[in-house]
């Protein structure tokens, strides 16, 4: 295991990361109500897989969003149990603090983990976290192995967005769709904004970080446009074209990753519309008894 931060590094009041392309600054208000919806198609697979949580556990939710997850968490540990929760961005977490969970502005990646009391976590959980580190995952699993506990859980959960695609090629908008899709993946790449395939490698990382009884599961599904899932993905997208307008890119780039973000929105809100959806993997590991 690496080794650890000094404890006397104290914490920075902010963490900061520049590239995240979901970030809230300026939308507040619609930021928490996508992840509210992320929240609500999900948790209910998340928490199956959280089932092995026991009364007294120490639990980390790693990029806790809105604190769907802390607050399962809390009661499946009870009292005699803790829960954190950290973000770089804590504005929907406060509300934690009467759930008994403790909340921190945290990087993962980056900030000391004196804080987060490294070896002490039964579990530690992060959803859609390594999507966002283009070529650090493997650092940011290092360092989340590093906070648990001998014999402790790591799950993760993250996604392989190669497959998102239209489905019927009849439809008027399934061209264009797939075009459009292409071409941001392709910009997310060359740009190291995101990984797109970062969920099939999930296993990989754990056993390559030292983990044992590695196991990983897959799925993905066919949407219709306006369903719960195509309205949570024209709310991502929307906000990813909101940000990276906001980055100085010049006037026509601009009015066309408005243009294209508008169809996409359109197909995905269209009944008659279908897709495949990204798969959605995870993947968990425990910690050697002894390293």
């Amino acid at each position: 295991m690496p080794g650890r931060d000094q404890a006397d590094v104290p914490p920075p009041r902010q963490s900061a990361a520049t590239d995240y392309v979901l970030t809230a600054a300026g939308r507040e208000e619609a930021e928490h109500a996508r992840l509210e919806h992320l929240q609500e198609l999900f948790d209910p697979q998340s928490q199956r897989r959280l089932a092995r949580v026991q009364p007294g556990w120490r639990c980390l939710d790693v990029g806790a969003g809105r604190g769907s997850i802390a607050l399962w968490l809390s009661r499946r540990v009870g009292t005699s149990g803790e829960v954190v929760a950290t973000d770089i961005d804590i504005s929907g977490l406060k509300h934690l603090g009467a759930a008994r969970c403790e909340v921190l502005t945290h990087n993962i990646l980056s900030d000391p983990l004196a804080p987060l009391r490294p070896g002490s976590f039964d579990l530690i959980f992060a959803r859609l976290v390594l999507v966002h580190l283009p070529g650090q995952q493997e650092p940011a699993v290092r360092r989340m192995i590093e906070c648990l506990r001998p014999g402790g859980w790591l799950l993760i959960e993250d996604i392989d967005m190669t497959t998102l695609s239209s489905t019927d090629p009849r439809h008027p908008l399934s061209a264009d769709f797939d075009r459009i899709l292409q071409a941001m993946r392709d910009g997310y790449r060359a740009r190291q904004l995101l990984d797109i395939t970062c969920g099939r490698a999930l296993g990989a990382v754990l056993r390559r970080s030292g983990l044992f009884n590695v196991e990983q599961e897959v799925s993905a599904k066919i949407h219709a446009g306006a369903s719960p899932m195509a309205r949570w993905h024209a709310q991502s997208m929307r906000a990813i074209v909101d940000n990276l307008v906001k980055r100085g890119v010049p006037e026509d780039a601009r009015r066309a990753a408005i243009a294209a973000s508008a169809l996409l929105v359109k197909a995905l809100e269209d009944p008659d519309f279908s897709f495949l959806d990204q798969l959605h993997h995870a993947a968990w590991g425990q910690r050697a008894v002894s390293d």
